[in-house]
């Protein structure tokens, strides 16, 4: 394990838990930095004021071994590395957040992994790289960043912020609250089966989907788009259910045909949400080739799939 000089007074192990790091009492404030890549599993606990900075990255022998660092309540990293970053995950290495108080950016990097079930990260989460990011119950105060190929998971949890899925990018949204906008950028692509959103849901980018079977949806977004479900230059956002009306008129399934309006819809997963308004093209340009597509795709309702499930078994008994 590598740590800076200047720590080296402040950076103690737990004599019975070899695999404990605490950041002891004398850490001095605006510490910089402890790089840790010991290529273990290893649990952090603060019990003072905190440090500025951990970089986590593999251990340079053997073999590059990959090192899981996972912080418990108590934690507190600062971050005034001037980077704007409180934890930089690199290589294949790890970060597991049970708890604990990250005041900066959370970065997993190249193929690093983030897992948060617990704690408050006061700024930004970014997965980038093919890095992976599973969120599980914490609470994020600004942005969650999906980049490049990286791809989230996304269970529970409050957002307080946007959801941004950028260029290649994955995220599988099922759970959480998520306070703003979620948007897909570039050719990402967006899963969305349950959780609660406060704002808008945005497919912008010629390569940009966004599949909708559950969740419950604040009625209206933003003053600036006013606009619930949001395309634009080729995204496309798709929903799954049924009971769905353009402009309070029934529609089957299909292309929405109209620029903007109002939808109303009982998703796959049982959830309703009425008169919504949808726009095809937020960015007000006349060119159509700037719009976007509003997909419905009509599925049996969950009590209809009930029956029809439990005619197919009736049918099979009687063939037996």
């Amino acid at each position: 394990m590598t740590v800076s000089s200047s720590l080296k007074s402040a950076f103690c192990r737990n004599a019975f838990v070899p695999s404990v790091i605490l950041l002891c009492s004398a850490a001095p404030s605006g510490a910089a930095e402890i790089l840790i890549n010991n290529g273990l599993a290893t649990n952090v606990i603060n019990t003072d004021q905190g440090i500025n900075h951990v970089r986590i990255e593999n251990s340079p022998l053997p073999a590059g071994a990959p090192t899981t660092v996972t912080f418990e309540a108590g934690a507190q990293v600062l971050g005034n590395d001037g980077n704007d970053n409180s934890v930089l995950v690199i290589d294949t290495s790890a970060i597991v957040v049970n708890g604990g108080n990250f005041l900066q950016d959370v970065t997993v990097f190249d193929g690093a992994s983030l897992t948060a079930t617990g704690g408050t990260f006061n700024d930004d989460i970014y997965a980038v790289g093919f890095s992976t990011a599973n969120i599980s119950g914490a609470t994020v105060v600004d942005d969650v960043v999906i980049q490049g190929s990286a791809s989230a998971s996304i269970t529970s949890g409050l957002f307080g912020d946007d959801i941004f899925v950028e260029n290649a990018a994955m995220a599988n949204i099922s759970g959480g609250t998520v306070v703003e906008d979620v948007v897909a950028l570039g050719f990402a692509t967006v899963l969305i089966t349950g959780g609660s959103f406060g704002e808008d849901i945005i497919a912008d980018g010629p390569g940009a989907s966004i599949s909708i079977s559950g969740g419950l949806y604040a009625q209206g977004g933003i003053p600036s788009l006013d606009v619930g479900f949001g395309t634009a230059f080729g995204g496309t956002i798709t929903l799954f259910g049924s009971a769905f009306a353009v402009n309070g008129s029934p529609v089957g399934s299909g292309l929405i045909s109209n620029e903007l309006g109002d939808l109303s819809a009982t998703l796959a997963d049982g959830s309703s949400f009425t008169a919504i308004p949808f726009d095809r093209n937020p960015t007000a340009s006349p060119n159509t080739a700037d719009w976007g597509a509003i997909e419905l795709v009509i599925i049996p309702e969950p009590s209809a799939a009930a029956l029809f499930a439990a005619g197919g078994l009736l049918l099979l008994r009687r063939r037996r």
